[in-house]
């Protein structure tokens, strides 16, 4: 039942990924706000990917070596989320860059299956 519970997470938040970045558009690099907003987002949604897809016995499911490489780059990010000097915006922005950069990738390493 566990591996169900799991599965059905890691389901949700891989679709939950690609409505995040079906959404990403411009953005006011300039704005503090704008993009301490952004960055946020898209930490604690890596930070749950992170945490669905951590490491274990449960997490059995057969990946493609993409797949893999693009869990384990989560990982590693969310396990480093040092926090982040809002007062400067151009840090921000790398962070952001940084993190939207993996979610994107995540969302290209996990396609739909192609419908025939």
């Amino acid at each position: 039942m566990h591996d169900t519970v799991r599965t059905a997470e890691q389901i949700v938040l891989i679709e939950g990924t690609r409505t995040y970045v079906a959404g990403m558009g411009p953005t006011d690099l300039t704005s503090p706000t704008v993009v301490t907003g952004h960055l946020t987002a898209a930490k604690a949604l890596l930070t749950q990917i992170a945490n669905a897809f951590a490491t274990g016995a449960a997490d059995d499911v057969v990946r493609t070596a993409d797949q893999a490489e693009a869990i384990e780059a989560v990982r590693v990010y969310a396990a480093k989320n040092a926090p982040v000097d809002t007062a400067n915006v151009g840090q921000m922005v790398g962070h952001l860059m940084d993190a939207e950069g993996l979610l994107v990738k995540l969302v290209a390493t996990f396609k739909e299956p192609a419908t025939t």
